[in-house]
Formats: C-alpha cells, sequence, structure tokens
C-alpha cells in the first residue's frame, strides 16, 4: 500500500515500503547510520555523530516555513547520510566536518524539491556565520554566546 507524505513545499511525494520514489534503488534500511561516527565542530573538535541532529535542523527549517512532517525530515536525513557515504566512500575513516554535513544537507534538500526549506536552511546558516564572525567583538561588548540555537 502507497502512503502519501506532504513535501515541506507542499507538493507530494510517494512513500512505497521502504523506497521512496525519488530514490528508487536506495532502501532506507539500507542506510548506513553507523558509517559516520564522528563529526568535526568549527572549533576543531570531534564529537560523536548523531542522525538525529541532521533530522532535526531539517524540521526546523521545514518548521519555519510551515512543515509540520517528522518523518520526511527523518527520511531526508537518511538521504544526506547516503550521499555523504557515496562521496566519501572512497576515503575510509573520513571524520566528516560541520561544513560538510551542511553542504549536504542544502543539496539534498534542493535535489529533492525542498526549495523553501533549503532556502531557511541557507538564511538561518548565512544567519548564524555573520554570527560567528562577529563574535570576538560581541564577547567584549556583551558576553553574548555565538552558540544559540533559535531559528527565530
Amino acid at each position: 500500500m502507497e502512503k502519501k507524505l506532504k513535501d515541506y513545499n507542499h507538493s507530494e511525494i510517494f512513500f512505497s515500503g521502504n523506497k521512496t520514489k525519488l530514490f528508487p534503488d536506495i532502501s532506507l534500511e539500507a542506510c548506513p547510520t553507523d558509517l559516520f561516527r564522528f563529526i568535526q565542530k568549527r572549533d576543531t573538535s570531534i564529537v560523536p555523530f548523531y542522525k538525529e541532529k541532521i533530522a532535526g535542523a531539517i524540521f526546523k527549517a521545514a518548521v519555519s516555513v510551515g512543515g509540520k512532517d517528522r518523518q520526511l525530515a527523518e527520511i531526508l536525513a537518511d538521504r544526506v547520510i547516503i550521499y555523504l557515504a557515496q562521496k566519501y566512500s572512497d576515503q575510509k575513516g573520513h571524520i566528516l566536518t560541520v561544513e560538510e554535513v551542511q553542504d549536504a544537507v542544502e543539496k539534498v534538500l534542493i535535489e529533492n524539491g525542498h526549495a523553501l526549506t533549503a532556502k531557511a536552511f541557507i538564511l538561518y546558516r548565512d544567519r548564524r556565520a555573520r554570527i560567528r564572525a562577529l563574535y570576538p567583538r560581541l564577547k567584549e561588548e556583551s558576553g553574548i554566546s555565538p552558540h544559540t540555537t533559535d531559528m527565530a
């Protein structure tokens, strides 16, 4: 039985069993969720990698443009991991960076018809980059940290 999932951009995609028609040759069950075990943050620290953080970021961007489907965010996060696995398959032991993951999120969102969500994600990412660039001055003047995570 085929189940409809609403796209965040209000078009429809279809999810049948473990495959979407957008990726008919890739099984969600085959998603290599444990392939990446660590990620390098911007401060160069290495921390555990969690797919849930990708899904959460996608969902927050989607909600900011009217999306409500957490399951679709999870599917798209799987697609991000699959894309990254394919991209870095020849680099055994590669530790992803935050920038690589964010670039992949943008690519997957755009290529799967989620332009509004991608735009929200890109704008949020740009805003955070500007805040990080201003951080030394902000810290001196007001003690504001660049590590807040609001999407407002």
